[in-house]
């Protein structure tokens, strides 16, 4: 059995090996190898299957730390980040499997979280949560894969919503640790919902500090759409978007001399509801989508969009 169950996120891992899908219908984290005799192809079974009622109850996003031996996933149901320990969870029974690490209370400020992401370094890490505590960012604590429960910075939703805003929901650092880019999204649990879909980029700390300029350097409106989650290209200056109400969508990020742009489209709505998660592999040359439709995407990425030699 493929473990997939109503899938949210799909991500790759740095060496662009393994993949793993957050399944917001079984509070489950699935692993998936690359197969033996094709580069392009993974298997469609499972490595290891992560678990956890409590701490992944409608998981929303997950990702690999940098270096591979964990995998961190948020439960936007249950207001907590978790990491788990790829080596202690091959997991064939379906067992629960601890987390290693967990945020979770009112002090961590994490509400409904969405969308998770680390910073290339591995010492920080950003969450973009449903909720109204917005964009919140954790320092790790030393070497372990262990961050600290209280945000070091936030930018609330009130103060994204003077960019006509509504909450976040996909988040993603570029590969060289410069960048942050947010995907926002009505949310039907808001009783007074305030600003609209769009994508707003923000510059990180320069010199190795942790941490973002409080205001956007970009904001794009994208007007009543459902933008879900999103993925910058780890080499060419492109980022990839995902839309529910059907499409997954490659834009070229903007320069000095232009501005965001939408560079190609592919359509994939199944029944009533489009994509969720999106990725590209390390190398930029697959893209990667999942739909609630039990099913990940892969692309190659030179077959929708022109890449740098």
């Amino acid at each position: 059995m493929s473990g997939l169950l109503r899938p949210e996120s799909v991500a790759f891992s740095k060496s662009g090996n393994h993949i793993v899908v957050g399944n917001s219908g079984g509070s489950s984290l699935t692993v998936y190898s690359k197969s033996s005799d094709s580069k392009d192809q993974f298997d469609s079974i499972p490595t290891c299957s992560i678990i956890n009622g409590k701490w992944l109850n409608f998981v929303h996003d997950a990702i690999f730390t940098p270096c591979e031996n964990y995998v961190i996933g948020v439960g936007r149901d249950c207001h907590s980040l978790a990491v788990f320990e790829l080596s202690s969870a091959d997991n064939v029974d379906q067992k629960e499997v601890e987390p290693v690490f967990h945020i979770w209370g009112d002090e961590s400020r994490l509400s409904y979280p969405g969308g998770v992401a680390i910073h290339p370094s591995g010492n920080w890490l950003a969450v973009a949560n449903r909720g109204r505590f917005g964009i919140t960012l954790y320092r790790r604590k030393g070497t372990s894969f262990e961050f600290e429960s209280v945000p070091f910075q936030s930018i609330p939703v009130e103060e994204l919503v003077l960019h006509g805003l509504a909450t976040p929901q996909g988040i993603d650092f570029s590969s060289d640790g410069e960048s942050l880019i947010v995907t926002y999204k009505e949310f039907y649990l808001n009783e007074d919902p305030k600003g609209k879909s769009g994508i707003s980029l923000f510059k990180c700390h320069s010199g190795g500090n942790p941490g973002i300029e409080s205001e956007p350097a970009h904001v794009y409106h994208f007007g009543d759409r459902a933008l879900h989650s999103v993925a910058f290209h780890p080499k060419d200056p492109f980022m990839a978007v995902t839309d529910e109400n059907g499409s997954v969508e490659v834009h070229r990020l903007p320069s000095k001399h232009e501005p965001m742009r939408k560079m190609a489209s592919i359509a994939t709505l199944v029944g009533e509801e489009g994509p969720k998660g999106v990725g590209f592999s390390a190398d930029g040359k697959l893209l990667g989508a999942c739909t609630v439709f039990n099913e990940v995407l892969l692309y190659k990425s030179d077959s929708i969009f022109k890449l740098s030699a």
